[in-house]
């Protein structure tokens, strides 16, 4: 029953913080409209692996790691081109003629890559998994006998369930995107540029908490 309790737990929170809209997200629904439902299907399976290996390391307590301020500032560094590229690409993406629109289901490549490589950038992923699992092991909301990621046990479930609930969600954000019949090809065109915005604007809020540190 304990190790149910961690699994719901852990699919329930993932999937709650995977809701603001990130640089994940967003590649999930340009793909998704793009290549299928099926491309974003692969990035939301490279997305769950990092982060089962993100709340991994963060349970496991491997503070020194966690704590390294220079590979926080790596992945912070590292984040900025990623989420620059995928701005201009959407924002010069030119319009798809009806030929493109009958290829749409053809496989896009490096799916997979794209959504590991979108999540290993995250550098709050860390910190956040870690504080977490400092916040569940103080809790006793079951009774005094009850303790949150008390065992190895109950951490694996918590973890399993963490990189369940951000598939899950991706996948229904996928499923909803991958809609695409119903859009008109100007609209598409509208939500590249609007996808194209927001990761720019990503990328500027990025560049600005950095440049903070040195100011």
């Amino acid at each position: 029953m304990s190790v149910i309790i961690h699994l719901i737990v852990g699919i329930i929170l993932a999937f709650i913080v995977a809701i603001p809209v990130g640089p994940v997200n967003l590649a999930v629904v340009q793909n998704s409209i793009k290549y299928g439902m099926i491309s974003g299907i692969k990035i939301a399976l490279g997305s769950a692996l990092i982060e089962f290996l993100y709340c991994f390391v963060a349970l496991w307590g491997v503070k020194t790691f966690l704590a390294n301020p220079k590979l926080l500032f790596t992945l912070q560094v590292a984040s900025i081109p990623v989420l620059l590229i995928m701005g201009i690409y959407n924002l010069q993406r030119k319009k798809e003629t009806e030929e493109n629109d009958r290829d749409i289901n053809k496989t896009s490549k490096g799916d997979f890559f794209l959504g590991a490589s979108l999540t290993l950038v995250n550098p709050m992923l860390l910190p956040f998994w870690m504080a977490v699992g400092a916040y569940l092991k103080s809790l006793h909301l079951f009774g005094s006998n009850f303790h949150f990621l008390h065992d190895r046990a109950t951490n694996w479930a918590f973890i399993f369930g963490v990189a369940s609930g951000s598939f899950l969600f991706l996948l229904l954000v996928s499923l909803i995107s991958s809609r695409r019949k119903s859009i008109p090809t100007n609209t598409k065109i509208i939500i590249y540029r609007i996808l194209g915005v927001l990761f720019l604007i990503l990328a500027s809020v990025q560049s600005f908490n950095l440049l903070k540190k040195f100011i």
